[in-house]
């Protein structure tokens, strides 16, 4: 059985070697850009998030052992030239590869979406990087849009 909950203490280095795969998926596909050996979150960091009113880290877990995670980061845009309006921002999202397409990446969205709801957030936004065609796929199958593209050229 899977459990769906909001991250505690102990479950800190769990979290950060669900980090440091996602670090290193993004430093395999895009080496010009990620830097191999960094990791995404120190522990010092990650105690400090747990204690956040607007950001949640929720985690999946199974007999003890956490298999994924997302966080949700509660944002007030205030720019003069858009709407201003409150986001959840998804920030790191993972799910162990062996527990893929087995519905423990929809629990996570889906939590996250009710504590968006609850927290009287307007709409949910996260940026994707265009080699991961698997998770473009997934946000898309799940309710989420293109609002924008960053495009490049190497030079």
């Amino acid at each position: 059985m899977i459990e769906i909950r909001e991250a505690r203490v102990e479950d800190c280095g769990q979290v950060l070697n669900l980090l440091t795969q996602l670090q290193n998926i993004h430093t395999e596909k895009r080496s010009d850009i990620f830097r191999s050996g960094q990791v995404a979150m120190n522990k010092e960091e990650f105690l400090a998030e747990l204690g956040k009113e607007n950001e949640k880290t929720i985690v999946a877990e199974t007999e003890g052992k956490i298999i994924g995670m997302i966080v949700l980061k509660i944002i007030k845009v205030n720019n003069p030239i858009l709407q201003s309006r409150v986001v959840g921002l998804i920030d790191d999202f993972i799910v162990d590869p062996t527990y893929r397409k087995k519905g423990v990446g929809k629990e996570l969205l889906d939590t996250a979406r009710r504590i968006a709801i609850e927290k009287k957030v307007e709409s949910l936004e996260l940026n994707v990087w265009g080699f991961n065609e698997s998770s473009i796929h997934f946000y898309m199958q799940n309710g989420l849009k293109v609002q924008r593209i960053t495009l490049e050229q190497k030079l």
